[in-house]
């Protein structure tokens, strides 16, 4: 049994992410004649995809490092990037604008040759976002920090070249809006967040 992952429609088709005990697929389905194809991708973990100049971009982690991979639309492996060290790095959410990716991603507070900064305590998880370039050049990050040991991504936007990214802790949550350079332009904590 396959366990859903992510999804993105175009004009013609439905790509479809899932998963099983043992591999990640990625499904192309044709929306008028239902032929489907289907290939094993190496991303061990997929939480995003983009449609990008006619070809797919997925976002997640492969073995513990976060990464981008990129197909084309037929399916055909282009290529892929990895960022990481010793700890676990994921990327969960992308965007895209001006030829660059917001990447929205968690990572352990703590992790031995990786291109993110060490933030937090030991055995934490933070979220950060990094923008990278279409080249895989990570040219910019930042990174959220409350002193709690889990601080998992609740919900995020892009829009008119702010990004929001809402943060949930254990007993509240943390807003930020950073413009397209990542420099903070709002943030909010609340208990509550009935208004999503």
């Amino acid at each position: 049994k396959e366990e859903y992952l992510t999804h993105i429609v175009d004009t013609e088709n439905l790509y479809l992410v899932t998963k099983d005990t043992k591999q990640v697929y990625l499904r192309s389905i044709n929306l008028k004649n239902k032929k489907e194809n289907i290939i094993s991708l190496t991303l061990n973990k997929c939480f995003d995809i983009l449609i990008i100049d006619n070809e797919l971009t997925l976002i997640g982690s492969t073995n513990d490092d976060a990464s981008i991979t990129k197909y084309t639309k037929n399916l055909n492996f282009l290529y892929d990037y990895k960022f990481g060290g010793s700890g676990k790095e994921a990327f969960v959410k992308a965007y895209y604008d001006n030829n660059q990716y917001y990447l929205i991603g968690l990572k352990d507070a703590h992790s031995k040759n990786s291109p993110f900064m060490d933030v937090g305590s030991q055995n934490e998880v933070k979220t950060f976002v990094s923008i990278v370039s279409e080249n895989g050049i990570i040219e910019d990050s930042i990174y959220f920090n409350h002193q709690e040991k889990y601080e998992e991504l609740y919900t995020s936007s892009f829009n008119n070249d702010l990004l929001m990214v809402s943060i949930k802790l254990n007993n509240s949550y943390q807003t930020y809006v950073v413009d397209s350079n990542l420099e903070k332009v709002y943030y909010e904590e609340t208990t509550n967040m009935d208004c999503h």
